[in-house]
């Protein structure tokens, strides 16, 4: 989840299933206290959470992309942090895709942040 500069948590995911409603509940006992969306880019679905209620579903709405695009500054700054650490980690010399890809599949990486360019 990233911070949006309204303070709402947002994700993105794309995946194969229709998954909110499984995650839904670990998400909501996890973050009880905050604003938070799971948009499912696949099936068009978002998962929404505002704090002290109950979770619940919206389908078939758009949300203007550029609202969702517009991250804190802090949010920003852990970005920056988080894959200059990723990049300060990395062995070059040891560099395996074949086996990176055995691990986490390519169709993950677009939801990652340390994959983003």
């Amino acid at each position: 989840l990233r911070e949006l500069e309204n303070r709402i948590l947002f994700a993105e995911i794309t995946p194969k299933g229709q998954i909110l409603t499984c995650i839904a509940d670990h998400f909501a006992n996890r973050l009880p206290c905050e604003n938070w969306m799971i948009r499912d880019k696949t099936h068009e679905m978002y998962l929404i959470h505002q704090a002290g209620r109950p979770w619940f579903l919206l389908h078939g709405e758009k949300i203007e992309e550029e609202k969702i695009r517009q991250y804190s500054g802090k949010e920003k700054e852990m970005e920056r942090l988080w894959k200059g650490f990723c990049t300060s980690i990395a062995i070059q010399d040891r560099t395996n895709p074949i086996l990176q890809r055995q691990n986490l599949a390519l169709h993950y990486r677009r939801d990652m942040t340390e994959f983003s360019t």
